[in-house]
């Protein structure tokens, strides 16, 4: 304690008051100022909670499953086939339902069918590749010696659905059709503006006589600026009598011709550089795919 100089008892007494008075009120008025900051702090912290800086959120993540369907993305190759350096577009195109197809767009032979998962393509030959997108970049394998290829969006009006330049009566010519009797015989086909066709069966060669009536699950542009329409692959693990696997091949398609791509017709003995030509394919452990011409 402090050594206080002693005065009379009614001013110690007095100033006593007058202190313990003061001390009260600075107190009480400590405590309301305390209680005001409290309350002041108390209202910025819930003020900042609700507008003040939050935190990070993000939109929901899209499952790469997703993202990718109907996607293609393409890569640029150059390779020496059959003795001859070729140019070509290798693409991976994303189906729905986990199909897809694999395309070498320098002969329709170089066309298969894939299955996909989140992370690995699958082929039916039990080969499997490891799979990332990255923005619009498909990387195909390890991260090391990853394959890439590019997001493409096809601009010809065929690959959004619609067929309408090619759709029409298309009737069999002479060229390419020997091996299939008179070519009077097959009936004509039919493309209608949504890409399915009917006809071009001959019936003494085909145990069905259409095609299936649906629209192309993808169209494939050669490089000789041809389309090939795929209608349907095989599925998983269809394996025919005597035990060959179709798994991943074309089951129904066919290729459309247009002006600048018919040259391949010219022997044909009714060839015109302005027609319009298609050949069918169906596999059914033989090959048919007769050809045939737009009527004008």
């Amino acid at each position: 304690m402090k050594n206080v100089t002693r005065k009379s008892v009614l001013a110690c007494t007095l100033c006593l008051f007058m202190a313990l008075s003061t001390a009260c009120t600075k107190d009480k008025t400590t405590d309301q100022d305390n209680t005001s900051n409290n309350e002041a702090n108390n209202a910025t912290v819930d003020s900042e909670q609700a507008t003040g800086p939050q935190p990070e959120t993000t939109e929901p993540e899209v499952a790469q499953a997703d993202s990718i369907v109907n996607s293609k993305y393409t890569k640029e190759i150059t390779d020496e086939i059959d003795g001859e350096n070729i140019t070509f577009e290798a693409s991976y195109t994303f189906l729905e339902g986990n199909n897809g197809i694999y395309c070498r767009n320098f002969d329709y032979q170089e066309i298969h069918g894939f299955t996909w998962d989140d992370s690995k393509i699958y082929f039916s030959d039990n080969t499997s590749y490891s799979y990332t997108i990255e923005g619009d970049v498909l990387k195909l394998g390890d991260d090391a010696d990853a394959k890439e290829f590019t997001k493409k969006v096809e601009s010809d009006p065929i690959f959004n659905g619609d067929f309408s330049e090619f759709a029409g009566t298309y009737k069999a010519i002479v060229y390419g059709n020997s091996g299939y009797g008179d070519s009077e015989d097959i009936a004509d086909v039919e493309v209608k503006a949504d890409g399915s066709i009917s006809g071009g069966y001959l019936k003494a060669y085909n145990d069905s006589d259409d095609f299936p009536d649906i629209s192309p699950i993808c169209v494939e542009k050669m490089n000789d600026g041809s389309y090939y329409c795929i209608l349907s692959i095989f599925p998983n693990d269809d394996i025919d009598e005597e035990d060959f696997d179709f798994d991943g091949w074309i089951e129904f398609g066919y290729h459309i011709y247009p002006k600048e791509a018919n040259s391949e017709f010219s022997d044909d003995p009714s060839y015109s550089s302005n027609n319009t030509y298609l050949e069918l394919y169906q596999c059914d452990g033989g090959v048919y795919n007769p050809k045939f011409c737009k009527a004008q």
